[in-house]
């Protein structure tokens, strides 16, 4: 008689456990339960512990976006530049020619623009290299972070599979996002270069007008707010530079005109570039923000499709942005 109890019990116990694996089994199956059941067997920690990515959720802003876009169409074309700044042999043979007061110091002074200038356009070409180059090879690293998401257990071909019983998923997109930072980095290095040189032209430019003593009808030349474009109409006229308006030939009043233009055009370069350093460290430090901090961070459960397409569908759109900045 015990026996049969027994044994009864003993088949009531592996008919309710065959019956608990049976309902785990289905409700974990993210892709086959009925959400609802998913979440309560995920919940109660029926489930086995799901494959999870953590990636720095600024991978996901619009800050991220923003410092990775190229800067080279809006930048002022170095050819053009270029040219600009060989007239400024013109302005300096005149005012030497001039004999006026402060006339040698105002010469040394263009001259240590001219130079400075020369540096300046071909860091703003490296600049904008770098910034092209930067777009295009962060696509591809999206990419291949994107495909990487895309091996996610129930989302992968028998193929990626094989490779992810290599290399975890998580160690495929911490690799993804090293070499991101990398290029982060070797951008704001060019950008804080090129940073650098457009403030040391703005200073030499400002002292082309500080000569001790100098005046316009009584009063001294200060350069003030110049560093506005408009400003500069006034400024770098004959008066100024201390070259009588009534030898100025056309040769020379066009290399006055390419003189404005230069520093215009240096100017909008400043403003561009100036913003890409600080833009690039917060990016910098955000990202490795995420390695100390989870919360920001974001961490993919890879058995969840809609977190998975979530984060592939803002990654894609990033990439897509690049892809087409660059055509």
């Amino acid at each position: 008689m015990m026996s049969r109890r027994i044994a009864s019990a003993f088949l009531r116990f592996t008919s309710i456990g065959v019956i608990v694996v049976l309902i785990c089994s289905f409700g974990c199956d993210e892709q086959l339960a009925p959400f609802r059941l998913y979440y309560t067997s995920s919940s109660l920690g029926l489930c086995p512990n799901p494959p999870l990515i953590k990636v720095p959720s600024m991978l996901l802003s619009s800050e991220f976006r923003n410092s990775l876009m190229p800067l080279s169409a809006e930048l002022p074309s170095t050819v053009t530049m270029s040219s600009r700044r060989l007239d400024l042999g013109k302005i300096m043979v005149a005012i030497k020619n001039a004999g006026t007061y402060g006339s040698e110091q105002r010469l040394e002074a263009v001259r240590k623009f001219d130079d400075q200038a020369k540096r300046t356009i071909r860091s703003i070409a490296k600049f904008s290299f770098a910034s092209q180059l930067m777009a295009e090879t962060c696509a591809r690293i999206l990419s291949g972070l994107i495909e990487t998401l895309e091996g996610a257990p129930g989302q992968s071909t028998t193929k990626r599979r094989a490779i992810i019983t290599v290399v975890s998923l998580q160690d495929q997109a911490n690799a993804w996002v090293v070499s991101l930072q990398d290029q982060l980095r070797s951008f704001y290095e060019q950008s804080m270069a090129t940073k650098n040189d457009l403030d040391s032209c703005y200073v030499h430019f400002r002292q082309i007008f500080q000569i001790p003593g100098d005046t316009i009808e009584g009063e001294e030349i200060y350069l003030a707010d110049a560093q506005q474009a408009d400003d500069l109409g006034w400024l770098l006229t004959a008066d100024v530079l201390g070259i009588n308006p009534q030898r100025v030939r056309p040769p020379l009043a066009r290399a006055m005109q390419d003189f404005e233009a230069l520093v215009k055009e240096l100017m909008k370069a400043h403003q561009l570039v100036s913003k890409q350093p600080s833009r690039l460290l917060g990016v910098i430090r955000g990202i490795e923000a995420a390695y100390r901090d989870d919360e920001k961070s974001l961490i993919i459960n890879m058995d969840l499709w809609y977190q998975v397409e979530m984060t592939i569908g803002r990654l894609g759109e990033i990439k897509h942005d690049l892809e087409k900045a660059k055509s």
